[in-house]
Parts: C-alpha cells; sequence; structure tokens
C-alpha cells in the first residue's frame, strides 16, 4: 500500500486515477451509446418522413403541372373565345347592317308596290272602290278624282273648276279634300277664258310641285284632269302638243262621247256606291 510520504506515491495512485477515468469514459460511452440511439430513432423517424415527404412533394408537383396544363387550355380556350366574341361581334354588326339594309329596301319596296297598286301616276284626290287591281291584284283600286275639266282648242287652252270631292283620302294625314283645297290657291286660276300654252304652265305649275313634293300626300302624287279634243280635224298636231303639255302637270283622261258643251250632263266626282268602307 502507498503511503503518502512514499517515494512511489504518485505511482501508486495512478491505478485509481486511471479506473475513475475508465469509469468517467465509460459514463461518456454510456451517454453517447444512447445519444447515438436516439440519433438513430431520429435518423430512421426522418428518413421515413423523407420519404413520405418525397412522395407529397412528387403528388404536388404532379398536381402543379396537371395545374399549368389546365391553366395553358384555359387560356388557350379563353383566347379562342374572345376571337370568337370578335368574330360574332364583327359578323352580327354586318348583320345589324344587312338586315338594316334589307329592312329599308324592304320599306321602300313596300312603298312602291303601295304607290304603284295605286296607278302608274298616283292621283292626289280619289276614292277607293271595289274592284280587282291591275297592278296588285287586290280587290280595291283607287279611283281619280278630277280637279279640272279642259278643253283644247286650235289656239287657246280653256279651263273649267269642277266641285271638290267630298270626305278624304284613306291613307295619310285625312284632312278633308276641302281643306286641302283651301291650300292650293285654286281661286287664282282664270277659268272660261282662253289661255295660251304659257299661261297654262304658269298657273298649273305649282299644284304639280305640291303633288311631287309630297305636301298633298305623303308620297309623290298628281291632280288629274278630264281633257276634250276640241281642235279641227287639221290641227290634230296641235292636239298632241297641248295633251303633252298638260301631261307634263296632270294624270289625264280624255273624255269620248259627251262633248265640251254638254260635260256638266255627266256626274264628276261623286263617289260611287260600292267604295270600301275599310281601307
Amino acid at each position: 500500500m502507498c503511503k503518502d510520504d512514499s517515494p512511489d506515491f504518485d505511482r501508486c495512485r495512478q491505478p485509481e486515477q486511471l479506473r475513475r477515468k475508465i469509469e468517467r469514459l465509460n459514463r461518456q460511452i454510456e451517454e453517447l451509446e444512447r445519444e447515438k440511439a436516439r440519433l438513430q430513432s431520429r435518423i430512421r423517424t426522418l428518413e421515413g418522413r423523407e420519404e413520405e415527404i418525397g412522395e407529397k412533394l412528387d403528388e404536388a408537383n404532379r398536381k402543379l403541372r396537371e395545374a399549368k396544363r389546365a391553366l395553358a387550355e384555359c387560356e388557350k380556350a379563353l383566347a379562342d373565345a374572345e376571337r370568337k366574341i370578335e368574330t360574332l361581334t364583327i359578323d352580327n354588326d354586318r348583320l345589324r347592317d344587312t338586315n338594316s339594309e334589307l329592312r329599308s329596301e324592304n320599306d321602300a319596296l313596300g312603298e312602291r308596290i303601295r304607290i304603284i297598286g295605286k296607278g302608274v301616276t298616283a292621283p292626289c284626290w280619289y276614292q277607293q272602290i271595289e274592284e280587282i287591281n291591275p297592278i296588285t291584284k287586290a280587290n280595291w283600286r283607287e279611283k281619280a278624282y278630277y280637279l279640272f275639266d279642259i278643253a283644247i282648242h286650235d289656239d287657246h287652252i280653256e279651263v273649267q273648276r269642277l266641285p271638290i270631292p267630298e270626305g278624304s283620302a284613306e291613307d295619310d294625314r285625312g284632312m278633308p279634300y276641302v281643306e286641302e283645297a283651301k291650300g292650293l290657291a285654286l281661286d287664282t286660276i282664270p277659268y272660261g277664258k282662253p289661255l295660251t300654252d304659257e299661261q297654262i304652265r304658269n298657273a298649273m305649275r305649282h299644284l304639280f310641285e305640291k303633288g311631287k313634293a309630297s305636301q298633298i300626300r305623303t308620297y309623290s302624287c298628281v291632280f288629274y284632269v278630264r281633257v276634250w279634243d276640241e281642235t279641227h280635224s287639221e290641227a290634230k298636231k296641235r292636239w298632241k302638243q297641248a295633251l303633252a303639255l298638260l301631261q307634263q302637270h296632270f294624270g289625264t283622261h280624255q273624255v269620248r262621247g259627251t262633248s265640251w258643251k254638254d260635260r256638266h250632263k255627266e256626274p264628276v266626282n261623286v263617289p260611287v256606291s260600292n267604295r270600301r268602307a275599310d281601307p
């Protein structure tokens, strides 16, 4: 046994120190073993989590790729839809313009047919009678009322006023003919006097212009007159010349079978009994 004062005391102490050191190291080893086991357990846990995370990451990446593809398809579909909308808008605008043009053409055609149905030259004053219209094939037509009786002589023209018809036009403003006559300055025309061609032009021009300018009806029209040929047989060139002058201003109906002097015996501007009740 080593004593404290023994010269080999330090040597004697070494085994004890070594034992304590070994015990300390053993404890450290045990602690390290436990730490190692803990770390290994942690590693195994993390490795499992890593696999799980990896699977989830792969799934997330797959879903992300699908979402990107869906987004690309959606953007393409949206672009296609926008192009189609633009095309449809253009087509719709064109169709609307075409429909507008067709409606205008149809309205114009309808108006043209309506006016043509009134006769080759639409009368400003008329009555509707039940009779097949040769143009429209309707079961009625418009029979003109006459404004004047006119005789063509060898060297002049004579105008006689006729009674203003009753009623009014049945397809527009509805003003009675007697009221319309007040705006025609009929009293300014020299009735029963010999008139030159130039005087006829000056006296009748305003009647023609009012009719053609749709100031009588809502459409272009002319007044009608009855005409007698009072020229001699050798003056038929004069008759044709004067008749052409009148036809520049009026619709004309040449009266045959009744003389100029007996014209008052023939009823004129009297409504016929079969006038249409409903236009």
